[in-house]
């Protein structure tokens, strides 16, 4: 599915998740057992193994190259993360993708800068 990050700005995150993807996001939960959804290295466990491509800009209008995480505005990766693990969610719920749930597309409103 495409996220909408407004201002021509998209992410294109799995809706239908492998076991490698899975198995990223799952080792990232135990490694920080504390409170998984709020650690640091979690938003960055589901961007890496659910988002397949992107067209995000800097600050300065130039395009971020797709799988650089570290420059991409926090705004934009915050947007991604809350849509991997609403996808993900989906997914635990329905994980053969029976009932369609995790194929859902949704976007986000445009964030400011």
């Amino acid at each position: 599915m495409r996220l909408d990050l407004g201002e021509g700005q998209w992410a294109d995150i799995a809706t239908r998740l492998t076991f490698g993807q899975v198995a990223i996001i799952r080792l990232a939960a135990i490694e920080s057992e504390s409170q998984p959804l709020s650690h640091p290295d979690m938003q960055r466990a589901y961007v890496a193994a659910m988002v397949t491509g992107w067209r995000i800009l800097d600050e300065h209008g130039a395009e971020i190259p797709f799988g650089s995480l570290d420059p991409v505005p926090a705004w934009a990766a915050d947007a991604m993360f809350v849509q991997c693990v609403e996808v993900f969610r989906q997914y635990r719920a329905d994980p053969k993708g029976a009932s369609g749930g995790a194929t859902s597309a949704a976007s986000s409103p445009a964030a400011s800068s």
